[in-house]
């Protein structure tokens, strides 16, 4: 008897933060093992890869939300400038 697998990569934008919500018969899979023609299809790797090993192909379902801005830093550098000169004395 053969067995038939399916094996899914799942992409988003960088400008969106995924949460998985159902993933129905799927299982997660490690992105690494996911056969060459599907990690092919991309540059980037993919955020989600999923395998069914029964071959059956229920939806998944995501909820997606917009990725806030983020700043960081590694130095943060402060000057101070300021007129010293009224500081002087007279003897």
């Amino acid at each position: 008897m053969d067995r038939e697998q399916v094996e899914l990569g799942v992409w988003f934008s960088e400008y969106y933060t995924p949460r998985l919500l159902d993933q129905g018969d799927w299982k997660t899979e490690s992105v690494t093992a996911l056969h060459q023609s599907i990690r092919e299809r991309n540059p980037q790797a993919p955020r989600f890869a999923f395998i069914s090993p029964r071959g059956t192909e229920t939806p998944l379902k995501f909820e997606t939300l917009r990725t806030q801005a983020q700043m960081t830093a590694n130095a943060v550098t402060l000057t101070n400038i300021s007129d010293t000169s009224w500081l002087t004395h007279s003897p």
